[in-house]
């Protein structure tokens, strides 16, 4: 098996070419988030772990919210029971980083989340790829969805 990445115009998706067998395969980096499988457990069970194990406020989960939001919208992807869960985990690992600099969060992540270090760095590559690095978040984001999300939870 041989492995070429293509490298595209900015704003546009990065795909990997896998050539097996002589057959070309472009994969999506989204499928990087995608379980083959429903986590055994909730999105509130998720967002409740992410609180008391990265001792993550309100604000550092809408924070992420926005950045998954962003993702989704930028890839015309959806959000789905088999891709929020680690869609979530690798935006909380985005901010956990912006917010205090921790170089060693993967580590932690990885094993308090169960997600393999070598996936969870995956993920993280692909999902700052696919937003181009756009890890701001304007005020007007954030109470933009802090508004949606007092209505709905």
């Amino acid at each position: 098996m041989m492995i070429n990445v293509d490298y595209l115009k900015k704003n546009e998706y990065f795909y990997i070419t896998v050539i097996n067998n002589n057959q070309h395969q472009k994969m999506d980096p989204f499928n990087d988030f995608v379980c083959i499988s429903e986590p055994h457990f909730s999105f509130e069970y998720l967002i409740k772990f992410l609180q008391k194990k990265l001792r993550f406020s309100n604000t550092e989960i809408l924070m992420a919210m926005i950045l998954v939001t962003r993702l989704i919208d930028k890839t015309n992807n959806e959000r789905t029971s088999l891709n929020e869960h680690r869609l979530t985990i690798t935006a909380s690992l985005i901010v956990a980083k912006l917010r205090w600099d921790n170089s060693h969060i993967n580590g932690y992540l990885s094993k308090v989340s169960g997600i393999n270090l070598a996936d969870l760095n995956q993920m993280e590559k692909s999902f700052l790829l696919l937003i181009d690095w756009n890890v701001y978040i304007s005020q007007e984001d954030y109470k933009k969805l802090k508004e949606i999300f007092l209505q709905n939870y």
